[in-house]
């Protein structure tokens, strides 16, 4: 039986016993006493996650916002799988931008970011803008392929321009079952994933 991370089982303890909870679309905590609510005050840490100070059953935890709004919405998770930022900006606490991972997925996930984040920052608001406009999905001349040709960009900064999220097989694939509510075998997957990117 793999066992659970003690700050985890505190966190979802205090949120069925009704002491905090989170707003899961803005990522803001929230703690409840005698009938008052007062908003948690966030702290940055160096790596740049947010995070506050629970004060429960007389003890005091440094707890992960980003966490807080997971267990809140999905349950406390396996020991195994990390909670990972899914835009790379671990300030952005939206349930809609967090996503369960592997340590190597994550770590995987953290070198793309890095690489793609250098070229979309150089791409000016207006480029970005005449992208998104001029757009066609699955089009020869205006989809993905066409637009990183013409303004001399790679395919998946393209990409992540448009959807707001670096390209990656796994990720479109998560985008394709949200849509489509089912997994697809591997050689429909990647099929998908060509197409998407024409």
């Amino acid at each position: 039986m793999q066992k659970l991370a003690s700050c985890d089982c505190v966190i979802k303890e205090a949120i069925d016993a009704g002491v905090i909870s989170a707003d899961k679309h803005n990522g803001k905590i929230f703690r409840h006493i005698a009938g008052k609510t007062k908003e948690l005050k966030l702290f940055t840490e160096s790596k740049g996650y947010k995070r506050y100070t629970l004060a429960y059953k007389g003890k005091v935890h440094k707890v992960s916002a980003h966490r807080t709004i997971w267990i809140q919405e999905y349950g406390v998770p396996s020991p195994l799988l990390q909670i990972n930022h899914i835009d790379g900006n671990p300030m952005n606490n939206s349930i809609t931008n967090l996503e369960l991972a592997t340590p190597s997925e994550n770590k995987r996930h953290g070198g793309i970011i890095k690489n793609y984040r250098g070229e979309i920052d150089s791409v000016s608001n207006e480029i970005k803008n005449k992208i998104r406009n001029e757009y066609i999905k699955g089009s020869h001349t205006f989809g993905c392929n066409a637009l990183s040709k013409r303004y001399l960009l790679n395919r998946k900064t393209i990409w992540t321009i448009l959807y707001g999220r670096i390209a990656t097989k796994r990720w479109i694939g998560h985008e394709y079952v949200i849509k489509h509510g089912k997994q697809r075998n591997m050689a429909e997957f990647y099929g998908w994933k060509e197409a998407a990117n024409d």
